[in-house]
């Protein structure tokens, strides 16, 4: 399974980006046996998770900040958002994080508790791609702080990302290819004491961000 080394509940967007790479239009690999593998019924799916159009079960997270989850996009070129959140000090603890996200959170020096981590995310199976929205709400931490404490995170994964300043949807935005991801493209844009990072081809990434405030 490939996974996005970003910073910020990377796994949960890998998750989508496997399910294109093994959907429509995709090569499957044969099976050793005709032996048919047991239904997704059979497991029972734990309470709060949803599953998208694709028919992936979710994590059971939460919706701890609805305010948060509001100000991303329901709908992005025919990509449905499933919405989660969760406060940083939740996140922490949840099993759901990775080193980057840890460092960037700890980094702000803001009580845990006060921060929110908002995140959609959706699968185009038929179009194999996928699009991940992350928000993290740090009240008196400023968009510079934000943006600068994220970069010095992130680089600390295994990942080298080389940022570069642009204008995408109309917001001024930090940019990145990701080398892991041939043709996915990372931004980050912070207003209001909020981070968002956007990840996904780059045209429903373009849509995303001029949806944001």
């Amino acid at each position: 399974m490939n996974r996005l080394r970003t910073a910020g509940l990377a796994a949960l967007l890998a998750i989508a980006v496997a399910a294109c790479s093994s959907g429509g239009g995709a090569s499957p690999t044969p099976s050793p046996t005709p032996t048919p593998s047991p239904t997704p019924e059979a497991t029972p799916t734990p309470a709060g998770s949803e599953a998208a159009s694709s028919g992936i079960p979710f994590p059971s997270i939460g919706n701890s900040d609805t305010a948060l989850e509001a100000i991303l996009p329901d709908t992005v070129d025919g990509i449905t958002l499933q919405k989660f959140s969760m406060k940083a000090n939740e996140f922490l603890t949840s099993g759901q994080n990775d080193p980057q996200s840890v460092a960037f959170l700890n980094a702000l020096g803001i009580d845990p508790t006060t921060i929110s981590v908002a995140f959609g995310f959706g699968v185009d199976v038929a179009n194999q791609s996928a699009l991940g929205v992350f928000a993290f709400k740090a009240p008196g931490a400023g968009t510079d702080t934000l943006l600068n404490v994220f970069k010095t995170a992130a680089s600390q994964g295994e990942t080298g990302y080389n940022w570069s300043s642009g204008t995408v949807g109309g917001k001024s935005v930090q940019q990145s290819d990701e080398p892991s991801q041939p043709g996915l493209k990372i931004y980050l844009y912070a207003t209001n004491d909020i981070l968002f990072l956007v990840t996904g081809s780059e045209g429903p990434s373009a849509d995303t961000l001029a949806m944001l405030p």
